[in-house]
């Protein structure tokens, strides 16, 4: 049996026509979205967007936290550095007033036995 060549293009197109037919038929060609709607169903669909929603929302929060929480522990090793030096001044500023009161209750001692008081520690 000899096929004409017109009798040979109609078969191939009308199998390629059935071909793309069954792909539609299956999702094939159809966005992702529509095709995971069509097989895990729209509430599940909605469910997951949802939880992608509130991780990726999350994954924001959590970065932010920890970049705020960078920035205030400089800000905390400043307030300790800044806090120690003050109290390293303080030491000094009362070693300095102790000894000019010692200096001055020395000066002001009406006795030897009074100003050997002052002077002791």
């Amino acid at each position: 049996m000899t096929e004409e060549p017109d009798q040979g293009l109609a078969r191939a197109e009308g199998e390629a026509r059935r071909e793309q037919a069954e792909a539609q038929l299956h999702g094939h060609g159809l966005p992702a979205w529509i095709r995971a709607a069509a097989f895990l169903g729209v509430p599940a669909l909605i469910a997951i967007f949802l939880v992608y929603s509130l991780v990726i929302g999350l994954v924001r929060r959590v970065t932010d936290i920890e970049s705020t929480q960078q920035v205030q522990g400089r800000i905390l090793d400043a307030l300790v550095a800044e806090a120690a030096q003050g109290a390293q001044e303080a030491r000094a500023q009362h070693a300095l007033l102790e000894r000019l009161m010692r200096q001055a209750c020395a000066s002001a001692a009406a006795s030897p036995e009074a100003r050997a008081a002052c002077l002791a520690p």
